[in-house]
């Protein structure tokens, strides 16, 4: 499911393989537009009004299923919108792979505050979840991130 491409530390699903995409949220049909989630805002006027609205968490990202196309120009990755041709281009790091994407969604829909994105995913997750009889966190470390390491792209550090 994983392939590393060649002068690259970075991890790309395998072509044509289903994933997940962090997108900024919907707004009225647009077309999805990545958005990093670990990413600190660009000034602290951003970050004030991200405070203000609540813009965190689930209000300000969603998942977006995809289907992985291949590289594409400089550290940018091709996806397809999952049902659509319409291709975006996004940075690897903002993709999960397909069943982390499920454990993502499992997390959120227990919690109790629902957003649209989430509702609008939710008969998807059923059958996903349906076909998987047991999502498990534990396993998916287990099998796919003792021998991975990964970081956002930005962090505080106290130095």
């Amino acid at each position: 499911f994983v392939a590393v491409l060649p002068g690259s530390m970075v991890w790309h699903p395998e072509p044509k393989s289903l994933c997940w995409a962090w997108c900024q949220p919907e707004t009225h049909g647009s077309t999805p537009r990545p958005r990093d989630a670990a990413a600190l805002p660009p000034n602290p006027g951003a970050h004030e009004y991200r405070n203000a609205k609540s813009l965190w968490g689930h209000k300000a990202f969603r998942l977006v299923p995809v289907i992985y196309v291949g590289p594409g120009v400089g550290e940018m990755v091709l996806v397809q919108l999952e049902g659509s041709k319409v291709q975006i281009r996004t940075k690897p790091g903002l993709l999960l792979e397909w069943y982390e994407g499920l454990l993502v969604l499992d997390a959120l829909m227990r919690s109790s505050e629902q957003c649209q994105w989430l509702e609008s995913l939710a008969g998807r997750f059923q059958k996903e979840r349906t076909q998987r009889k047991n999502l498990s966190a534990s396993l998916y470390v287990s099998k796919k991130l003792l021998t991975i390491a990964v970081t956002g792209p930005q962090f505080v550090t106290r130095e």
